[in-house]
């Protein structure tokens, strides 16, 4: 579950490694999946408040001759009167276009040798108590334990193996849906986590039932088992999948181990399903539930 903090009245994301906390208000609508350049946008019921660019650059720019350049990029676009800002060791612009305030901020991530850009529009008035909220929940995310990368979006919180989270194929956002899939350029290993809503309108059978659907049809079911865990009815189910190896001259068998159930706090149905090459498959299903987490439940299979 996407972890709040209801005195800031923020939710937290983790994207690209990269962490940030917004109003709880406020919903990405743009994203990218690359990890050397891209951005994610926030925007409340109204217009857009915040876009977080990222590009890798191979170490630490020169601030104060960057954000000189900048202002000057700014005043050439129209934007008036741009004042230098500082947050820590954040540096910024800021200035009135067509009306309406806005703030630029650069820093850097050291360990994701990463130049950030941080825009905040301001269609009423500047907070700026918001300003340096935001600004401070901006960091790096450590590597979490047993070598996962730590994705928080969405509603979905989950932990995705080193060699697979930087490579987000697909990321599906609906309403009452949310699919993410992420596979390493082998293809040797893929990692699908989504999360349903409205469960109660339109699942028919069991769970069990489901996640078996759930599944590439190309799946071939060994095993399926049951258990309940802190509330939870959890379905875990071990099979095989075929796929075509290098240059399509031959198979080769993947495992694949997937979970899903339904949290009894938010009646949303998760799941979780690992394909792998056997030299790298986990050992059960329960290892698979335990990198989704729901209702603050850290994995089911912890």
């Amino acid at each position: 579950m996407t972890t709040r903090n209801s005195k800031a009245s923020t939710e937290r994301w983790i994207w690209r490694n990269i962490a940030i906390a917004v109003p709880r208000t406020w919903e990405m609508l743009q994203f990218s999946r690359g990890m050397d350049s891209g951005r994610c946008a926030f925007a409340d019921r109204y217009q857009f408040r915040c876009e977080l660019n990222w590009r890798t650059v191979p170490g630490p720019p020169d601030f104060d001759r960057m954000m000189s350049d900048y202002s000057t990029k700014l005043s050439e676009k129209g934007v008036e009167a741009p004042k230098a800002l500082r947050l820590g060791s954040w540096r910024g612009v800021e200035g009135v276009r067509d009306g309406l305030l806005t703030s630029h901020y650069g820093g850097y991530l050291p360990g994701e040798h990463c130049l950030l850009e941080l825009v905040l529009l301001w269609p009423d008035r500047k907070q700026a108590e918001l300003e340096r909220r935001i600004i401070s929940s901006i960091r790096e995310e450590p590597v979490m334990q047993g070598g996962l990368r730590h994705w928080q979006a969405f509603g979905m919180e989950a932990g995705v193996h080193t060699d697979v989270a930087p490579f987000l194929e697909s990321c599906t956002v609906n309403p009452a849906h949310v699919d993410m899939i992420f596979r390493n350029r082998s293809k040797q290993r893929e990692e699908h986590f989504a999360r349903r809503g409205l469960v109660k309108q339109w699942l028919e059978g069991s769970v069990g039932d489901w996640l078996h659907w759930w599944l590439p049809k190309d799946f071939e079911m060994e095993s399926q088992t049951s258990d309940t865990i802190d509330g939870h009815r959890l379905f875990m189910t071990t099979g095989t999948r075929w796929s075509w190896g290098i240059r399509r001259f031959f198979r080769q068998r993947l495992r694949c181990h997937a979970a899903a159930w339904i949290c009894p706090q938010d009646e949303r149905l998760y799941s979780v399903g690992l394909i792998s090459h056997p030299s790298l498959a986990l050992t059960d299903a329960r290892a698979a539930a335990a990198m989704l987490s729901c209702c603050g439940q850290k994995g089911l299979g912890v």
